[in-house]
This record gives structure tokens, sequence and C-alpha cells, in this order.
């Protein structure tokens, strides 16, 4: 009984051409089902699947590309840099000064690049497959690795990992067409992989199975001038950009902070943690997977043994899954996007193991020969209902809660003013307030005592003065004293984890009373000092309404936070104007919950109305002064939306005298 895969179609003789036309047509649809379509429903998971800190870290460095900045030397980045190079003009395309609404489509136009980037893999899983054996392979490896859980959580997160798995691929693509020995090739192979090692520099742990491919010896020719031959044109290749880039960073002056931080910092790494979790975790949600690949890992290096020294695509295929697998156990924190590397080349084995598998089957229970070539498409289809159901499991757990943190961040945030962040990525298109925008365990591990006492003196003296901060555990434990003066001088603002600085930093003098505007200034114009307002829930972003910058409500209930120092008897004076003309809206009013007036309709044009507060009312820190508005103009008019009121600003006056009220407002 012969383990062999079966030969294609266009090869066999005319008399078993139509079972192999009903394989292909069963395979064919058991693609469309099982790979085609849960690879489109990734577009809409990636709008409503969770962050993952890391995202916002790769997405706040290309923002700082995207403005100018040069990463090592003008902030501290430990991975390479092809990434936000690769991601700042999609950033520069969206005007991420304008509001929250370019914020949040830039974070899904990054995800959308790396979903184009997934279906490039999921094509050169296909690609490589066919070169390497015939289209089968490629496809039944395509539809195996679209539907492993932890590729398809890597992928659909903004990456470095995801497009150096595409080239990861690529380089197996050129080095199956080089025969070992065709320059071209070998050259373009060495270029992708030097490109691979740009984004992230876990593909330097490829070697391991690259060394060995490139030194071994092929048929016809001198071991020891042929493996030279192969390694130089590889090497020359895999320099070249890294060569360039280097010296492009030395142009900027900046060659010593590059190496620094792509290759020093990451030798002096201190976190250190095995791979065998995350490898039982991710063959705990894949078994099939596992075991198909395993099962084609012995065929394909049976054949391999079996043929040397030919099979060169044989051995570049299991030295390709084998390599990076083996870096597992040398690379220090060998997370789950390193998985990826060689995920990627094992689908190509699952997919031999699936097909030899049906070939044994087949012969073993003499099966007729139309049904034989249909049993590689039930195969898979068997093999993809446990992964598809496990996939579908990932729609659960929403990104909004995270996504109003950052909206309420742009929205209250000019371009200039900073954030600090410990690890969630609030600030992700805001100046970060220190060097370190992100303070994970492993970075903490980097740093002396000496260092969290200069962030602790910096928050003290006002140098280190975010308008924002996270208040999560990666910052409050960066430094002895962090936490409490944080707590001291900053407050939660209703979207955790942020918290906002209640009173000016660095003694600057201030006071209560005076006019708060309720927008940000235009842009390029810095937030004037003193008492500020903040729009927290059912806001508009800010905007240009003729001379004057206002927010407009949005639904039923909008909410400000305003601050005060020592709470009195006070007056809180809107300055408003309708939002839809002509219709008779009005609104209720109530600070910290408790109920100040109504107004029954807005007055037409710019008007102030006036509401009294009660010093028991009030609270040192935030006060909520909500807005609810009993009628929206959709209510009367069906198309004209769901804003009542342009809000300009909102005054805190000294506490009238008891007076009379007009018809139009308390």
């Amino acid at each position: 009984m012969s383990l062999g895969i079966p030969e294609p179609a266009s090869t066999l003789p005319a008399a078993t051409r139509s079972p192999a036309r009903w394989g292909g047509a069963a395979l064919t649809a058991v693609a469309v089902l099982a790979g085609g379509v849960p690879f489109l429903a990734r577009l809409e998971l990636l709008r409503q699947r969770w962050f993952d800190p890391d995202e916002f870290q790769h997405l706040h460095g290309a923002w700082c590309v995207a403005r100018g900045l040069v990463p090592y030397r003008d902030y501290f980045e430990h991975h390479p840099p092809g990434l936000p190079y690769l991601l700042a003009p999609l950033l520069r395309a969206h005007d991420l000064d304008a509001g929250s609404g370019e914020g949040i489509a830039a974070l899904f136009a990054a995800r959308a690049v790396m979903w184009v980037f997934t279906g490039g893999i999921l094509a050169l899983a296909f690609a490589v497959g066919r070169a390497w054996r015939d289209a089968r392979h490629g496809v039944v490896a395509a539809v195996l690795l679209g539907n492993v859980v932890l590729f398809l959580d890597k992928t659909l997160e903004v990456r470095p990992d995801v497009p150096a798995t595409f080239l990861w691929l690529a380089t197996l693509w050129f080095l199956i067409r080089s025969g070992g020995d065709r320059a071209a090739c070998l050259f373009r192979a060495g270029l992708c992989f030097g490109a691979a090692v740009l984004l992230t520099q876990k593909a330097l742990f490829a070697l391991l199975g690259l060394g060995p491919l490139l030194l071994a010896g092929t048929a016809g020719a001198a071991r020891g001038k042929a493996a030279l031959r192969r390694g130089f044109l590889f090497a020359t290749g895999a320099s070249a950009p890294l060569l360039a880039t280097a010296a492009a960073f030395a142009a900027g002056s900046a060659l010593g902070p590059f190496l620094e931080g792509t290759l020093f910092v990451n030798l002096r790494w201190k976190a250190r943690f095995s791979p065998r979790p995350i490898l039982a975790e991710s063959v705990g949600l894949n078994p099939e997977f596992a075991v198909l690949a395993l099962a084609g890992l012995v065929l394909v290096l049976a054949t391999a043994v079996r043929r040397w020294p030919e099979g060169w695509s044989d051995r570049v295929v299991a030295l390709g899954a084998l390599g990076p697998f083996a870096g597992l156990f040398v690379l220090p924190v060998p997370w789950h996007q390193y998985h990826l590397l060689y995920l990627a080349p094992a689908s190509l084995l699952a997919g031999a193991g699936l097909l030899g598998m049906a070939a044994a089957a087949g012969q073993a229970l003499r099966l007729p020969p139309r049904a034989s070539a249909v049993l590689p498409a039930l195969l898979l289809a068997a093999a993809s209902v446990g992964p598809l159901l496990r996939v579908a499991a990932r729609y659960g757990p929403s990104n909004g809660a995270k996504l109003d943190a950052i909206r309420f961040v742009l929205q209250n945030t000019t371009p200039s003013e900073t954030v600090m962040d410990g690890y969630t990525g609030i600030g992700v298109f805001r100046p970060h307030a220190y060097r370190r925008f992100f303070l994970h365990a492993e970075v903490r591990a980097m740093m002396d005592e000496g260092e969290g006492r200069e962030i602790l003196a910096g928050l003290r003296t006002g140098r280190i003065a975010p308008r924002l901060i996270s208040f999560d555990g990666h910052l409050t434990r960066v430094a002895p004293g962090v936490k409490a003066f944080l707590e001291g001088h900053y407050a939660p603002v209703g979207k955790e984890p942020v918290w906002v600085r209640l009173f000016e930093a660095g003694g600057v003098p201030w006071t209560d009373l005076g006019r708060r505007p309720a927008a940000l200034p235009a842009p390029g114009t810095p937030r004037p000092s003193g008492p500020y307002l903040l729009a927290a829930s059912g806001w508009s972003d800010s905007e240009q309404d003729g001379a004057l910058r206002v927010r407009r409500s949005r639904g039923r209930r909008s909410l400000l936070l305003l601050p005060l120092h020592e709470p009195a008897d006070l007056s809180f004076v809107l300055r408003a104007a309708p939002a839809a003309a002509g219709q008779p809206l009005g609104f209720e009013v109530s600070v910290n919950r408790r109920p100040l007036g109504q107004v029954r309709r807005l007055r037409a044009g710019w008007s102030d109305y006036a509401f009294d507060v009660p010093r028991e009312a009030l609270v040192r820190g935030l006060n909520r002064l909500g807005l609810y508005f009993p009628r929206l103009p959709r209510e009367i008019e069906p198309d004209a939306g769901n804003s009542v009121m342009a809000l300009e600003s909102v005054a805190v006056v000294p506490a009238r005298p008891p007076a009379g009220h007009d018809g139009d407002g308390p």
C-alpha cells in the first residue's frame, strides 16, 4: 500500500480524468465554504474584535513616524522600523487632528491592511503548495491555515509579524523555484528574508532551518562549492534591505540609536518564559491541524531521505517549518505572534498529511475512483468543522469600551497635549509624556531605579505633565510613589482606564471662576491654561461654527465633566444655540444627578442660560454636568438628526442673587 500523493488530473489517463474532475470540484466547494467565506467574514470581525495593547504600540510608532519623528533617536523602540514606516502613509492619509472619527477610522484601516496581508499569506500558501507538489496541496494548506485559531487571532491584529509571515512564505516560494541553484531566485529569496527581518527580528530564528538547507549539497554539484554559492546569493539579497536601512538611519544621525534599539536592547532583554504553555494552548485549540502537520512532516522527511540528495523542495518546506519552530526554544519571549512563522509552512505539511491519509484510506478501503477522488474534500470538510466553530467563538468580546476610551482622549486633548500610558494604548494618536510610551513588565524590568525616580520627579515638578493618563497596573508600578501621586492629582473620567489631571501642573494658579470653552481650539492653536471642561459622552467632536468653536449634542443625553477646586454657591452659564432652527426643543440640566432646572425652548441664535448651583450639590474634583433632551429633532422631522443644541462654553460665576426667570429659561 502506497502513501504517495496522486498525480494531478492533467497527467492522468483520459479514462480517469472524470473522477479527478469530481475531486477537483468537491475540493473547490469545500475551499470556498471553509476557507473563502471565513476569510471574508474577517472584515466584520476586525471591526468588533477586541484590541491587543501591542496594536496600539505599533500604531503609535507609525503615528510618530508620520509626524516626522525618528524611531530610537526621538523615542524608545525595540522593534525594527519596517511596520511604522509601512503604516505611516496610511496615517498621514487620515486627518488625526480633526477629531475622533478619523482616529477610529485609522485604527480599522490599519487592521484592513493586515487583512490584505493575511489574504496574501493564504494566497502564498496556495502558491507554495502548488510549486512544491500540485494545486490540491496549495488549496488544502490555505484552508487549514486560515482556520487555525492562533493564526486568526494574530493576523487580525496590527502587528509586524503579519507582513513578516507573508515575506517568509515568499522566501520559501523563491527557494523552491530556485531548485537550489538558480541565482535570481536565491537572491530574491534573500531579499524577502531581509525585508522580513526589518519587520521582526524574530525572523532571524528561521536561520535554524535555512542554515542546514543552504549548506546541503545537490546532485551533480560539488557540495562545498554549491553551498558557498547558495549562501552567498541568499546572504547578498538578505543584506541589501538591512544595509539600506542602516544607511538611511546613518544619514539621519541615528545609526547608533538604531543599532541600540533593534539589537543591543534586545540582547539585554531580561524577560524569559517557556514556549510550552502557548504551544499547548495552540494544539488544544486545533488538534486536527497538529496531527495532520505531524503526519505530513513524517511523510515529507521520509521522502526527502529516500530521494537524497534530490528533494530540494521537500527540504525547503520541512526546514521552513522546523527552523522557526526550533526558534521557539531559543527566543526569550516566544509570544503567540511568533508562532505565525512556523504555522504558515506547517500548513503545507498538514496538507500533505491530509492528502496522504486520503490516498492511504482510498487504497485500504478499495474505494471506486470517484469516491477516492472526493475523499480529500470530505476529509478537509471534516477537519474544518471544529476549527470553524472555534473561530466563530472569537466573535464574542467587543472592542467598544476601548474605542470609547480612545474616542474620549481624542475629543478632549489637542494634538500637542501629552498622554501617559502604561500599556493600554489610549494615547495611540497623541504625544506621549515620557520617552517610553509603553511600560509593560518586560520594559520595566529593563529600567533601573534611577529612571523610576526620574519619572516621579518629573511628575512632581511638572516637567512630565500629561493632560490624561492611563491609570493601569503598568503605569502605577513604574516606581514607588507614582501611584500615590497619580491618585492625588488625577481623577477617573468614567471611561476606564482614562484619568484626567484635575488642576494645572507645576504650580500654575487655578481659579474655578471663568468661561470654560466646550470645544477644543482650532488645530494648531494651543489650549489656554486654566479651568477647563471635558466632553464625556453624547457630544460631537469640536467643530467650527462661523467664528466660534462648538460641540453639538448627540442623542437624548449629553454629559460634561467640570473640575472644581473649591465648591461654593455658584452659577453655571451655558452659552448655546439650537442645532435645528425653528423647532420647539428644550433641555433639562443636572449636576451630580441633582436637577438644576429646565429650558422649555431654546431661543434663536446664541443665548446664555444660567443655572444656580448650591454648594452642597458640588464636589471637589470632577462634577458631572448632565443635559437631558426630552425631544429630538428627528422625532419632529425624520431627516433632522439627533442634535438639539450647539454648545460654545460653560461659564462658572458667583451665585446670582434671587431673581425671577423669564418664560424661556430657568
